[in-house]
């Protein structure tokens, strides 16, 4: 993935599509380890800014609030807080907003399993 502004473009392929592996500071550490303990059918990264993710080919995104708070912008806003979890299912594009300066998401992405 790539980064540019806060816009991530997502790669081709059979893979997870994390924000981990845009870099410019998208995610905050890298890579949790899931992908290596999943056989590359999962992945997951701590989000702490503002994100653009286009469209994406896997099962699911999901998304935990560890701290902080923001906005989800997926077929309209959501206020999101700590605790709040949400899913994004194949094929939508999806941003977060007006984050706080302590927001933690972590961020989990599935491949495409068929």
């Amino acid at each position: 993935m790539d980064v540019n502004d806060g816009q991530i473009s997502a790669p081709s392929g059979r893979g997870p599509q994390s924000v981990a592996d845009a870099g410019g500071g998208a995610a905050d550490g890298g890579p949790i380890g899931l992908a290596g303990a999943t056989g590359g059918l999962a992945d997951a990264c701590l989000v702490r800014t503002a994100i653009d993710v286009p469209a994406h080919d896997g099962e699911l995104v999901f998304g935990f609030v560890m701290e902080g708070h923001g906005e989800l912008d997926c077929e309209g806003a959501h206020q999101l807080g700590p605790t709040d979890a949400f899913v994004i299912p194949p094929d939508r594009p999806w941003r977060l907003r007006n984050v706080s300066d302590d927001f933690q998401l972590l961020h989990v992405t599935t491949a495409n399993l068929d």
